[in-house]
């Protein structure tokens, strides 16, 4: 990977060696872009690591790996407030502890490391298909970055990181089980979190498990539902009614919070739940004089 890639602008690696050491009494002499060995326990933890979930058995793994040959490729590093941060890397920096190194190499950047944790991993394909979403989503709102502008930090499609984005509708016991099993592949969950509601979703994911089902054989079936409710008959306005006020009331039941209301919130909800009163008892009352006289 380039380190344009890595820190969105070109650096140079510094003339000396790896060998190269830094203590904490010449941080500040280090530039961008340098390579030096670092000791492993002056690292301090990425707060923007993207992966969540680090699987024991590849991890071990890697530990042996690195035991016999060493850290091939370097971690990436940042300075901050005469402390160093881990931006990339953090299997390797722990496989190295895990190992019993005392330094493990590391390139400098001052490159933004929520970026660079986030676009090194989707390269490099680490991540699970949950953390690259919530990875995503939390750069966005960090940021404030629209789809367009994260789709260009990323390297990908705009509908691409729509549908990444998309899986953090997924309820979180599907989230929990696929952030521990590898078997479902994006392509699959993206399916899932097309169905209508979260329930739907996990009556789907329930199937995909119990039949072991394939990407192709999870997008059939959605094919098919899809194609059997654009072909089945439209539903009387009365149960659109029915099935809209049910919403509404679990919507205001379980989503409206009064509390973190500002005044002026206060008084437009309450004047709309006026309203919606005052339609209620009219349609309350054309009901029950219907049944007088049936």
């Amino acid at each position: 990977m380039s380190r344009k890639k890595l820190t969105g602008k070109s650096t140079k690696l510094a003339v000396s060696s790896v060998s190269d050491e830094i203590t904490n009494a010449d941080i500040s002499q280090n530039i961008d872009g340098a390579m030096r060995n670092i000791g492993v326990d002056m690292i301090k933890n990425n707060p923007h690591q993207p992966r969540q979930h680090f699987d024991p058995e590849k991890m071990a793994e890697l530990t042996q790996s690195v035991r016999e040959s060493g850290v091939i490729q370097p971690i990436i590093v940042r300075f901050e407030d005469q402390d160093i941060y881990l931006v990339a890397g953090e299997r390797r920096l722990r496989a190295a502890k895990a190992a019993g190194l005392k330094k493990i190499p590391a390139i400098l950047t001052e490159g933004d490391p929520a970026h660079i944790a986030l676009i090194e991993n989707i390269q490099r394909e680490n991540l699970k298909p949950v953390e690259e979403a919530e990875a995503m989503n939390r750069l966005m709102e960090e940021r404030g970055y629209t789809q367009e502008q994260l789709a260009k930090i990323v390297g990908k499609a705009k509908s691409t990181v729509s549908e990444v984005l998309s899986l953090n509708r997924l309820p979180d016991a599907i989230k929990d089980e696929v952030r521990r099993v590898e078997h479902y592949p994006k392509r699959m969950l993206i399916e899932v979190v097309k169905q209508k509601s979260p329930d739907k979703m996990l009556t789907l994911f329930r199937r995909i498990k119990a039949a072991d089902m394939t990407s192709d054989e999870v997008k059939s079936i959605t094919k098919k539902e899809k194609q059997k409710r654009v072909t089945s008959p439209k539903r009387t306005p009365a149960a659109i009614a029915s099935n809209k006020a049910s919403e509404l009331t679990r919507y205001i039941r379980n989503k409206v919070r009064v509390s973190s209301l500002t005044p002026e919130e206060r008084y437009s909800f309450l004047e709309n739940l006026r309203k919606l009163r005052e339609a209620v008892d009219r349609c309350a009352e054309e009901i029950q004089v219907a049944e007088h006289h049936q």
